[in-house]
Parts: C-alpha cells; sequence; structure tokens
C-alpha cells in the first residue's frame, strides 16, 4: 500500500515543543478546567473542517472500490483538535488575528501546551500543508492538488483529507491532532500536553480571569505561579510591539502562598 507523506504521524517535537489553543472563556470552557480536560470535536461537530483542497473528487487504488460514501460517513465521526505552532520562545509569537478571530476579539485566553509524545495509535498528529487557492494567486500558476488514493485504511484517508488548506488560512499556523472514531469528546489533557502557560487577551476582564484561574486544581495554580518559563500573563495592549506581562499579583486572590 502506498503511504500517504502528509498523513504520516506528525512528530516535530524538537521544532515545536509548544503549541497554544485559543479560547472564549465561556460555560464550555470552565467545564473542562476542574479536571484538566480537553474537549475533542467530531468532523461532524465543526464550521469548517473540511475546508482544504481535496474536496474535488475521489480516485481509488482498490480492486472494489470503497463506496464514496462509506469514506464520508466515517469521515464525520473523526475527531480534530486544531492548535497553533510556536518554536522554542512561545512568548514571542503574537498571532493577533486568532486572537480576535478565536478568543473573542482579545476578551478570551491562550492555552499554551508543551507536546508529549504520542503513545495511543488511535491519535496521529498532522502538520497542515497550505497551498495557493485557484483565485487567490498572483502572476504565477495556482497549486492544483490531486486528490488523494482511497485506500482500506479509513483512518489514513482522513489524515489525508485533512492534511491540506488553502493559503487564506495560513494566518492559524495549524497543527492537528486527529482522532480515530469513539476516541472524540472529554479527553484528559496530560495524554497529549502539559500546561505550559495562559495567556489572557488585553481585554480579559478581572472577573473573567479570576474565575478562570479558581476553576483550575490548587497544584497547577500552584505550577504555573512557580516554575521558570511558565506562568499566568496577560497580553499588554499591542501598538508596535506584542508584549505579554506575568499576572503574578494575582497570588493573594488564588489563596497562593
Amino acid at each position: 500500500m502506498k503511504e500517504d507523506v502528509s498523513a504520516k504521524n506528525y512528530h516535530g517535537d524538537e521544532v515545536f515543543p509548544y503549541v497554544c489553543k485559543f479560547r472564549h472563556i465561556d460555560k464550555n470552557f470552565i467545564s473542562l478546567l476542574p479536571k484538566l480536560e480537553i474537549y475533542i470535536p467530531t468532523v461532524l461537530q465543526l464550521n469548517d473542517p473540511l475546508e482544504g483542497a481535496l474536496a474535488e473528487g475521489y480516485l481509488y487504488s482498490l480492486d472494489t472500490p470503497l463506496v464514496k460514501s462509506e469514506i464520508e460517513l466515517y469521515l464525520q465521526s473523526v475527531g480534530v483538535y486544531s492548535v497553533s505552532v510556536h518554536k522554542s520562545r512561545w512568548h514571542s509569537s503574537n498571532f493577533l488575528p486568532m486572537w480576535a478571530a478565536y478568543a473573542n476579539n482579545h476578551q478570551g485566553i491562550c492555552m499554551v501546551f508543551k507536546r508529549k509524545p504520542l503513545t495511543d495509535d488511535r491519535y496521529r498528529w498532522l502538520k497542515v500543508e497550505y497551498i495557493t487557492h485557484p483565485h487567490n494567486h498572483s502572476g504565477g500558476q495556482p497549486q492544483h492538488m490531486q486528490p488523494p488514493t482511497f485506500t482500506p485504511d479509513l483512518f489514513g484517508n482522513a489524515q489525508a483529507k485533512l492534511a491540506k488548506k488553502y493559503d487564506y488560512w495560513r494566518h492559524e499556523h495549524e497543527l492537528r491532532l486527529i482522532a480515530q472514531p469513539g476516541c472524540t469528546g472529554h479527553q484528559a489533557m496530560d495524554q497529549f500536553f502539559d500546561l505550559h502557560a495562559l495567556v489572557f487577551g488585553f481585554d480579559a476582564k478581572p472577573s473573567e480571569i479570576l474565575k478562570v484561574l479558581n476553576k483550575l486544581p490548587k497544584d497547577t495554580k500552584h505550577k504555573l505561579m512557580n516554575a521558570d518559563d511558565m506562568g499566568i500573563f496577560q497580553v499588554v495592549k499591542p501598538n508596535a510591539l506584542f508584549m505579554i506581562q506575568s499576572l503574578n499579583n494575582l497570588r493573594p486572590s488564588l489563596k497562593l502562598a
């Protein structure tokens, strides 16, 4: 069976050890904090998971081709947890468009994670490849991507389908955690990540910040407030430079010694 390079399990921990997740501060997010969970939605639950370049047509390498509807039905149950990639100096990566789009216009939060090696074959990392949209190029020719050759490996098919997006999504710097059907929904964060830092948007309200922090387990708050290069921060309203400031002044409100 020919292996699709784009569907390989992506490691790259040495290149992208840190990733971030931008969120609104809402009841669904708050509910994940006491047990340190993440929520992996299915493709069916997402608004735009298939906006990539591989939606046009199907090719088959099977003697008896799989039915297109069978492939699509499987794909609807696959989980997709999207994060943005950071290099080693995570605190210098601003991603301002992400704050606006996914963190309630700078009123939300960015969770900075340090990725762990995957030990469960039911999950795969995919680094999204961005290609030029046919209507979004100047001068040169746009890229025309050949749809993948589908095989009996439905999970491999799903990875191939979800590995590419058009270039107008390039600002997301997306890395996708792909989960097999039945491995979605609420999952323990420590299967995939260590929580490294919390960064609040420059318009996040103090009451919302405290609501988030006081839902965290006490040992997690201690770790964030006392370890090197980790912590609880807030974005300084950006002008020419992107900056964050530590929120150590919250220690009394968090009942931390």
